[in-house]
């Protein structure tokens, strides 16, 4: 990662910098300060690592998200692509940049990382384990089901953060939704166990 980053000793909750994310199972392991003018530009672009997701407390400078494959990204339009504090998380590979430089003092951005945490479903290794709660098929083009008998209160996300999706049961009919990657949190209602899952919808 580029030097600008200065990783913080995370003797500190995310409740430090007024934030309040619920990852129960996914706490921050480092924390980073940006001067966002040094990430002005999408050939100075900072990359989310393997294995990691971010979440953010920020400025009031102008700063985007891209797709892992797009040097140019036009689509989502800029506006939905404009990373706001609370809202938004960011999956590996995906990138963060400034669109212009930013005038005065308040273009700070405070970045956390968040491992994707293997019991709870959200790893990029889809390493199997025995007795694991599953959300198959992944990818999917419509429906997912999680392989349990129980009943969850079902939450899914885009990868801005918005909630697209409420409801219980264990089926989730993701059809109607956008070619894209989501995330989808469980709580079983009889164990109050939280899952979540990174599941990719064509």
């Amino acid at each position: 990662m580029k030097n600008l980053l200065f990783t913080l000793v995370l003797l500190f909750s995310l409740h430090s910098f007024g934030q309040d994310f619920a990852y129960p199972s996914n706490p921050v392991t480092a924390a980073y300060i940006i001067d966002c003018n040094d990430i002005t530009g999408f050939n100075n672009a900072i990359t989310v690592p393997e294995g990691k997701f971010w979440t953010f407390s920020r400025s009031n400078a102008y700063i985007k998200w891209a797709f892992p494959d797009e040097t140019t990204p036009t689509s989502p339009s800029d506006y939905s692509r404009t990373i706001y504090e609370g809202q938004s998380f960011l999956l590996e590979n995906f990138k963060l940049y400034q669109i212009s430089s930013s005038a005065g003092n308040d273009n700070t951005l405070y970045i956390y990382e968040h491992n994707f945490s293997t019991e709870s479903g959200l790893s990029s290794t889809n390493v199997e384990l025995p007795n694991q709660i599953r959300l198959f098929p992944n990818p999917t083009t419509s429906k997912v089901a999680l392989n349990s008998d129980k009943q969850y209160d079902i939450e899914v996300y885009d990868i801005l953060g918005n909630k697209v999706m409420e409801l219980t049961g264990n089926t989730i009919d993701m059809e109607h939704l956008s070619s894209a990657t989501y995330i989808v949190n469980a709580l079983d209602t009889e164990t109050n166990e939280r899952l979540s899952y990174k599941v990719i919808k064509h």
